[in-house]
């Protein structure tokens, strides 16, 4: 009889065991059906959450002055306007990509150190395209309409000296002002000198509108409308003479 007892005891065990493994499959069915790939990302903030929080769109903004081109050098910092005197008669740059350039061989394809058009480190266009989708969704943006209007003054600028570096570069070069999606055109025709040089002083105009003459300490080093206003007065002295 001791077989017997062992065998149903087993039964009894093993009937427990397949029904509690079937309960649980049968509470797992739904959830693996359900807005299984609807998850908010663990690594970094969404875009819904980042326009619903000032300090989030700060940091934001912050991020976009790192995408300003300050140098066209992968290895210790070298100021934009060195490399311009370098390019010019005004100094003597060692190294390849200015002798490139100085000797008349710079093509379409080879920009050397003038290619602030697809290096892959800080870009303008990169800069501009946070710009207009800050731009985007900045006014419904639950934010201190005094923050939001320096942060608006804050990108504007920063598009408009992208913009402005960009043409003094380069001419006329296209002229986006809103974020593209995957299915636009990406094909676009350059807009004239004089085209981008008037969008870059009307945003500059704006600009300094909206920004302050200084800030608190713990906002040292962002734009002001001192700022704005110098940018003004040199795209003028080069609009005058393209």
């Amino acid at each position: 009889m001791n077989w017997i007892y062992n065998f149903l005891n087993r039964t009894a065990k093993s009937a427990v065991f397949y029904s509690i493994l079937l309960i649980f499959s049968l509470t797992l069915i739904p959830s693996c059906t359900k807005d299984v790939l609807d998850k908010s990302p663990t690594d970094r903030f969404s875009d819904d959450a980042v326009w619903k929080d000032g300090n989030l769109i700060e940091a934001y903004v912050n991020m976009t002055y790192r995408e300003i081109p300050t140098s066209r050098s992968s290895g210790s910092y070298t100021s934009s306007a060195l490399i311009f005197a370098e390019l010019s008669d005004e100094l003597y740059g060692r190294g390849g990509n200015h002798n490139y350039i100085n000797q008349g061989n710079i093509t379409p394809a080879q920009l050397g150190a003038l290619d602030y058009w697809t290096i892959s480190g800080p870009n303008y266009y990169r800069a501009i395209t946070r710009c207009n989708i800050f731009f985007k969704n900045i006014e419904a943006a639950p934010v201190d309409a005094s923050l939001k209007n320096r942060m608006i003054g804050e990108m504007q600028f920063l598009r408009a000296y992208s913009y402005f570096r960009l043409t003094s570069i380069y001419g006329g070069v296209p002229l986006l002002t809103k974020p593209l999606g995957l299915t636009d055109d990406f094909k676009f025709a350059r807009n004239t000198y004089d085209e981008c040089m008037n969008f870059v002083i009307t945003e500059l105009d704006a600009a300094a509108a909206l920004l302050p003459t200084t800030y608190p300490d713990e906002n040292l080093g962002r734009i002001t409308k001192g700022i704005a206003l110098a940018a003004k007065s040199r795209a003028l002295l080069y609009l005058a003479s393209p």
